[in-house]
């Protein structure tokens, strides 16, 4: 069941909020055979994303807030265990890496979210603000380490405040 009470606070959130700066902070990639030796016929290929948030006053004004959310995303290929290349390298593992992006929010209210309500933010809405970076840097790290093409799989857009009323309404 909908909380309504949680849908409405989140909404005021949401309404108030702007997005002020999307910056990679850190990278980090690399593979373990020569890439003319990596098949993606034989990987298994992953996709992780963890999240974490801080907020914090601005240096010019502490009555407004900023919101930083982080996203981070590991990309692993995984040798299938009946490749040959499985049995060849520790746990299979043909290429890893990981990159994590800061997307900073300016608060315009002096409101106090919750901790639900700033995870509930930082998952739907600085995920799909940062995914278009992730996805860029994600393919230029793998052309320069001469893999081949990964395509990241396509996320949902975030709901936006029309489209939260909607399905709050039913």
């Amino acid at each position: 069941m909908v909380d309504i009470d949680s849908n409405k606070e989140f909404i005021d959130f949401l309404k108030d909020t702007e997005i002020a700066l999307i910056q990679m902070v850190e990278s980090e990639f690399s593979i373990a055979l020569p890439p003319e030796r990596i098949s993606l016929d034989v990987l298994n290929v992953t996709f992780k994303y963890n999240f974490g948030w801080n907020l914090e006053p601005t240096l010019t004004d502490k009555k407004v807030r900023q919101l930083f959310c982080f996203v981070g995303t590991e990309v692993h290929g995984i040798f299938k265990n009946d490749s040959p290349q499985f049995k060849q390298i520790p746990e299979g593992v043909a290429f890893g890496g990981s990159c994590k992006f800061v997307v900073r929010y300016v608060l315009k209210h002096d409101a106090k979210p919750t901790d639900a309500i700033l995870n509930r933010f930082t998952e739907g809405n600085a995920l799909p603000h940062a995914y278009p970076y992730i996805r860029s840097h994600v393919d230029s790290m793998f052309n320069q380490m001469d893999l081949p093409r990964i395509i990241m799989p396509l996320l949902k857009k975030p709901l936006d405040k029309a489209e939260i009323q909607k399905e709050l309404s039913k």
